[in-house]
């Protein structure tokens, strides 16, 4: 995959904007009877407050894995150039 730069993708930049953070969660799951992991996105200053937020599920297709989104489509980076706290409310 290669990125051709100019207006049209420009949301995939770098932007200077505060970013989130993307982590790698370990949970037990009692469907599959053992551990699973999966990526959750959390905005800038989310860790210091106690707002509420929309979630926004992002499950991979057959053929990949839990990453996938996370690191194929630069999530961080597009969550981050993308959400904006007027943009969303809880």
């Amino acid at each position: 995959m290669f990125l051709v730069p100019g207006p049209e993708a420009a949301y995939e930049d770098v932007q200077p904007v505060p970013h989130g953070e993307v982590r790698a969660v370990w949970y037990e799951s009692k469907t599959l009877g053992g551990p699973r992991r999966m990526h959750v996105y959390t905005p800038p200053g989310y860790e210091r407050g106690n707002s509420k937020y929309p979630v926004l599920y992002l499950i991979h297709g057959g053929g990949d894995e839990d990453s996938g989104w996370s690191i194929t489509a630069a999530q961080d980076s597009s969550s981050t150039t993308c959400w904006r706290p007027e943009r969303s409310s809880p």
